[in-house]
């Protein structure tokens, strides 16, 4: 399952909703990824330790992908937002979920892209 940014704040706010996750991700024996720019989203400084625990248990990508694939998805789907759409292409790349706490935002990419888009709570 991909991770946007919604999961990883909730993490550094609150360690037990993202171990309740985790969880449910080793017992359903799927990998949780993000990537380098999503972490860039909400990382800040190094006090944040419970963001920090939960990335030692997520797989961070450094590279999305072609760049061009990004652009023509935003194009098909009239958005503008780069890093959403860079995630719903390794969405696809990897045949997983998007895991995100903004849903709508997700959802017209998703639709091009037929990636499913599951809301945090």
């Amino acid at each position: 399952m991909i991770l946007d940014a919604g999961p990883l704040i909730s993490a550094n706010r609150n360690r037990r909703a993202l171990a309740a996750l985790m969880v449910a991700a080793l017992e359903a024996e799927e990998t949780l990824r993000t990537t380098e720019v999503v972490v860039s989203q909400v990382w800040r400084d190094s006090s944040q330790a419970n963001l920090a625990a939960a990335l030692k248990a997520i797989e961070v990508h450094d590279s999305f992908g072609n760049g061009r694939h990004v652009g023509e998805l935003m194009g098909r789907a009239g958005t503008s937002d780069p890093v959403d759409a860079h995630l719903v292409v390794l969405a696809r790349r990897t045949n997983e979920a998007v895991l995100t706490s903004d849903s709508d935002d997700f959802e017209t990419l998703a639709n091009h892209s037929r990636v499913r888009v599951v809301a945090w709570p």
